[in-house]
Order: C-alpha cells, then structure tokens, then sequence
C-alpha cells in the first residue's frame, strides 16, 4: 500500500523566516497567511520593509516526482502568451526547512478569480479565461503517448490518439471512455 500524501503543515513565523532568509537573508518576513484555491498549500507572505513585494509560497507533495519542475518549464512557455505569469525564485527539494518540497514565486498582482465570483462582470473574466485556455492548448510542446512514443508536437498526438482509438476494436461504451478521458486532459 503506498503512503498517504502528507499536504497540511503547520506553519510558523520561525519556519517561514528562515524560508525567506534562504532565498534572501537580507528579507524579513512581516507576516503569512493561507490562500485558497490551487492544486497545492499556497500561502503568501508579506516581506517587511519599503518597497517588497509579497511572495508566494507553494508547497508540494511528494509524488508526482515532477511537479514543480514542469510547473516551472511551463510557466516559461506561457510567458509568450501573458506577462502576467509568475517566475520561480526557488525551489526547494532538500526538506530542510520543511518536510515537503515548496517554491517561493513573486505574488501576481491583482483579485482572485474567487472574488470576482458575485461580480456583474464575471463573464468577461471567463472568456479572458477561455481564450488564454485556447491559446495555451494551440502551443506545439513534446508529449508522450502511453505506449513511450515521443510527439514532437501535441497536435500530432492527438491526431494519433484519435486514430488509434477509432480504430480500435473496442465496444462503443469503452471507446467513448477512453476519448473523454483524452478530451478532458487537454
């Protein structure tokens, strides 16, 4: 059986300190507090001092493996497509300052989309979405197939995953599961 996926910690001031002070010792951190949303713990922390900027920190489990690194590789594709995408100040995988693996990032400026949620204008905030969506999964990038077979460009796996899956054998109730859980990952 394989081990539960540690994800809450309890943080403190002195933990947090020492996080900041190893990206910068010359930062101090003024305080932190717990954001929502996102596929990880997320918290920001306010630095003291003019002129500094929150950070972000977003601390990851321990499987899968790759996460933060492919956060980080596509945060830099996406960079073509908005500057509003964060940079990656650090990633830590030793565990010593936390049990986990984190990341500490410049916080974005602006609202959550959370609260916007009531807001007469929230529709436009969804086709802003909907578009940078669109032009995300327009962007050629290297993929793997399930069998190990390397695409260049997602546009050529999808094409060979249609293929492949139409032309398949398969009862219709199983072809159509295996075309959603394909249209549902991008």
């Amino acid at each position: 059986m394989a081990p539960e996926r540690r994800m809450t910690l309890e943080l403190d001031r002195e933990t947090v300190q020492r996080i900041v002070q190893n990206l910068d010792p010359s930062f101090i951190a003024g305080g932190f507090s717990r954001l929502h949303g996102g596929s990880t713990e997320v918290y920001r922390i306010d630095l003291a001092g003019a002129n500094r900027e929150p950070l972000v920190l977003k601390i990851y489990p321990d499987e899968p493996e790759w996460g933060p690194a492919k956060e980080r590789l596509v945060a830099g594709w996406c960079a073509e497509l908005t500057a509003l995408v964060p940079k990656w100040l650090e990633i830590d995988e030793s565990r010593s300052l936390l049990p986990l693996r984190y990341a500490l990032l410049p916080l974005l400026p602006g609202r959550s989309l959370r609260d916007w949620m009531a807001e007469p204008d929230i529709e436009n905030a969804y086709r802003q979405m909907g578009e940078l969506l669109r032009r995300i999964h327009a962007m050629p990038m290297a993929t793997y197939s399930a069998r190990g077979a390397i695409f260049e460009d997602t546009r050529l796996f999808s094409l060979s995953f249609l293929k492949q899956a139409l032309s398949s054998p398969l009862p219709l109730p199983t072809l159509k599961t295996r075309f959603l859980r394909f249209d549902s990952c991008g």
